[in-house]
Parts: structure tokens; C-alpha cells; sequence
């Protein structure tokens, strides 16, 4: 059962299990809200169903849709894009095998790439797309030190 005190109807804002505020985005499913800074008004969440590593091996995640008109992704987030269903790693160039994630043999010779979006040159992010199926697209928090770009 749903607490109205928890929930705020314009935002779809509801309470689960009465533990964490739920937020539910058009198209893309439930997020559990961490922390809510009102001096920013703003919020940290996170996917209500996390997933691992066997979600980007096995292919089964899919792309964050935030509703532009009424959130933005704060500094320090960039999109990260996974590629799936590549071509397998003899026929990838040179130059994109750098950005290829290493899967277990169960999930067989299945290429997945990780770009990050607002750091790669964007014919980068072309040029991946030609030789993958599937393009898949996440906000990730990144960290900075000097020149060095790593994702959390």
C-alpha cells in the first residue's frame, strides 16, 4: 500500500514497501531516490533493478530516458554508449578495440564497446556504430584527476 505523504503526484513519486521514495520515468521504469538536496533541488538516483556486468555482457540492458523537460543530468555525468552485437574482434579495427569490454566465454563471441559519449570524438562514436548492432546510452557519474577520464 502507497502512502500519499511519501508520493508527490507531478513528479510520480510514490513509496514502495515504505523504505525509499520510487520515482517512475515515461518508458524506462522505476528509480529509487537516494537523497534529495532541496538547496539545489535536486536528487541523487538509482535504477530500482540494478544491473552488473552479466546485464552488458548478456545484451539485456537498455537506454536511460530522462524527460528533458523537467530533469538534466548535473556535472560531472556524462552518456556513456554501449555498443552490442559487434563484429567479432578480428574484424574490428585496431583503433576501436581499446574500448572493447571483456565478457566471460559463457556469453560466446558476442563483441560489446564502451564509449564515453562526452569524451570521445564523436566520429568515434560514428564510427563504432557501423560495426555494432545495438547502441545503448547511460548517464555515468565520472572522475576527473588531471587528464584521466574513469567511470564509478
Amino acid at each position: 500500500m502507497e502512502e500519499a505523504r511519501c508520493g508527490y503526484p507531478g513528479f510520480n513519486i510514490s513509496c514502495k514497501n515504505n523504505i525509499n521514495p520510487i520515482i517512475s520515468l515515461p518508458d524506462d521504469g522505476d528509480y529509487v531516490i537516494h537523497n534529495i538536496f532541496y538547496q539545489n533541488q535536486s536528487f541523487h538516483i538509482s535504477r530500482a533493478d540494478p544491473f552488473d556486468a552479466d546485464d552488458v555482457c548478456s545484451n539485456s540492458i537498455r537506454s536511460i530516458s530522462i524527460p528533458q523537460d523537467r530533469f538534466f543530468l548535473p556535472p560531472k555525468q556524462v552518456n556513456m554508449s554501449l555498443f552490442f552485437d559487434c563484429v567479432s574482434v578480428s574484424e574490428l579495427p585496431r583503433s576501436l578495440g581499446f574500448f572493447k569490454v571483456v565478457c566471460d566465454a559463457k556469453y560466446g563471441t558476442n563483441v560489446t564497446l564502451s564509449l564515453l559519449s562526452n569524451y570521445n570524438e564523436y566520429s568515434e562514436l560514428s564510427y563504432a556504430s557501423r560495426y555494432c548492432n545495438k547502441t545503448v546510452v547511460l548517464p555515468a557519474p565520472v572522475d576527473l584527476p588531471g587528464n584521466e577520464t574513469s567511470v564509478q
